[in-house]
């Protein structure tokens, strides 16, 4: 047996640079998450046992720079309907024998490709994941056709961000901390009972 390998040996799927526009040279290749998927999913290999792959969302910049494979719309929603679709082939074209369903990946992150929690999405990968396998998914096709829009950015606003979330993860370890130290708590409050009396 063997197993897909999502978005690798990807042919004849159309690229889809002419709707962006680049800020420094780049000689890589967008195309739509859409596309992808379809392709995938219309892999049949009747005479080999071949379990199917689906991916999250896929943008290897980080790794390969100017000649990336860049795949907008890589959203829960799409995840989620690729993955359901694949599991419902997956259980039609093998009732009888081992139904795999593989995933790429968990925290990929030079691959922009990862279940794993973030900031922009939250848990909506793994709830995805969830609604997909139980067989909750409602959804009747992909439903972000049209290219997310990329968000502006810019390094301060970029730096305030980092220097915020530090700042209040460290604030949450400090009254975790605090709270796990009975004594020290107690201690603590004294200041905050004195200003309350003043006031």
């Amino acid at each position: 047996s063997g197993v897909e390998f999502p978005p690798h040996n990807l042919h004849g799927i159309g690229v889809a640079n002419h709707d962006f526009s680049f800020k420094e040279k780049f000689v890589g290749n967008v195309m739509a998450y859409e596309s992808i998927a379809k392709y995938y999913l219309k892999q049949q290999d009747a005479h080999q046992h071949i379990f199917k792959t689906v991916f999250p969302s896929w943008d290897n910049t980080a790794r390969r720079k100017e000649r990336a494979l860049v795949i907008p719309n890589g959203t829960p929603g799409n995840y989620e309907y690729w993955l359901a679709q694949t599991i419902e082939l997956t259980k039609n074209n093998h009732p009888d024998r081992q139904s795999f369903v593989f995933i790429n990946a968990w925290n990929e992150w030079a691959e922009g490709c990862h279940l794993e929690p973030d900031r922009k999405y939250g848990h909506q990968f793994l709830e995805a994941t969830l609604r997909a396998v139980s067989s909750l998914s409602k959804l009747a096709d992909f439903p972000d056709k049209i290219f997310v829009n990329v968000e502006k950015r810019d390094l301060f606003t970029d730096f305030g961000n980092v220097l915020s979330y530090h700042f209040h993860t460290r604030v949450r370890q400090i009254r975790s901390s605090i709270s796990n130290r009975p004594k020290l708590k107690a201690i603590l409050r004294i200041p905050v009972v004195l200003v309350r009396r003043i006031i």
